[in-house]
């Protein structure tokens, strides 16, 4: 193994059996030290070398999905949840102006019209293919990582606000946040058997990355990681430069050293034609910088996906001059939450 450092050129001994005349001890046997800089390391790195004036952050979306890849421990158990999960955790949302609307079966309450909390009843409904002991396994574990919160429902003794107090800070006696008035256990939402029930809240950065669909890149990342030995992929990317609106990029992974940059949507679209020319120039300008070997399409619906923007995007990979003079694969990923579909378009 050779190195060229701020020491003069060095040698591993060991490998190469062979000691240059005149080398110091540390030239022979020190071996290279590496930085293993990861995926996001890299990105930044060569955006830094190649433009120095684009600053690579996370978005809004990266740092939500930055908090739930902390909670549940990496991105793939993320994926595996919010996929097996998804009818439960949607549910957090209430649907309706009011309890009845939201929740007909009484197994939620709606506080506000965007925060419902859920009973495990609501989860035995929404999950019908699980067995109840699972269910309970499934919830102790999402309490335990903090992604649920288990509490009651309580209302005010003067105002009559509901609120809903996690049970560690849960006493017999609690302040009402509106009016300041005391809020007693013993009025909390009751069941059907005249005992206080217990609902689950769910983590505040879960409630908004679904709102946003900020699952969907999980799912990609999913899918592209099934049939690859080795995998990895990031939370979202801004790319800022100076006096420009950012290039978000929904998806950047490396599946077997092959590098894919994408878009994520809950639709099997781009938008408007406007909003997809966009998103086609901001895909070949960040997929230029990186040396990207494929654009991905990605989306939880069941498509196919708006033939004007894949061919769109088809024609604008195949007329760019591309700096490391390979054109990349373009790929769409469609119905990712039931049965996905992996299509690899051909550039003409």
């Amino acid at each position: 193994m050779l190195r060229s450092g701020r020491d003069g050129i060095s040698f591993s001994p060991m490998n190469m059996l062979f000691v240059p005349g005149g080398a110091t001890l540390e030239q022979s046997v020190t071996r290279p030290r590496l930085r293993v800089l990861g995926l996001r390391g890299w990105i930044e790195a060569l955006a830094a070398q190649d433009q120095p004036d684009t600053d690579v952050q996370l978005s809004q979306a990266g740092r939500r999905a930055m908090i739930l890849t902390r909670l549940w421990g990496s991105r793939s158990a993320v994926a595996r949840d919010l996929l097996a999960l998804n009818n439960f955790l949607r549910e957090f949302k209430p649907s309706g102006s009011s309890d009845t609307q939201a929740y007909s079966n009484g197994d939620g309450v709606r506080l506000t019209s965007a925060e419902g909390y859920l009973t495990t009843a609501a989860a035995v409904r929404t999950l019908p293919g699980v067995r109840v002991g699972e269910i309970r396994v499934r919830l102790n574990h999402l309490l335990h990582i903090n992604v649920l919160h288990r509490g009651l429902i309580v209302p005010c003794s003067e105002c009559e606000r509901r609120v809903f107090y996690r049970i560690e800070l849960l006493g017999e006696s609690n302040t009402c946040p509106r009016c300041g008035a005391p809020a007693y256990a013993t009025a909390a939402w009751r069941s059907e058997h005249g005992e206080p029930e217990w609902f689950y809240d769910l983590h505040g950065a879960v409630r908004e990355l679904l709102e946003q669909n900020g699952d969907v890149p999980f799912l990609a990342g999913m899918a592209l990681a099934a049939a690859a030995r080795s995998f990895e992929d990031i939370p979202e990317l801004d790319f800022r430069r100076p006096d420009q609106d950012p290039d978000e990029i929904d998806i950047a992974a490396l599946a077997d050293g092959w590098l894919t940059i994408g878009e994520a949507k809950c639709v099997a679209s781009l938008g408007t034609k406007r909003e997809a020319s966009q998103a086609i120039s901001k895909l070949i300008r960040v997929s230029d910088l990186l040396g990207t070997d494929e654009i991905l399409l990605a989306t939880t619906a069941s498509g196919p996906w708006k033939k004007r923007e894949t061919d769109q995007l088809l024609k604008a990979a195949a007329g760019h001059r591309w700096r490391f003079g390979k054109v990349p694969q373009v790929r769409v990923l469609t119905d990712l939450r039931d049965d996905p579909k992996n299509e690899l378009l051909a550039i003409s």
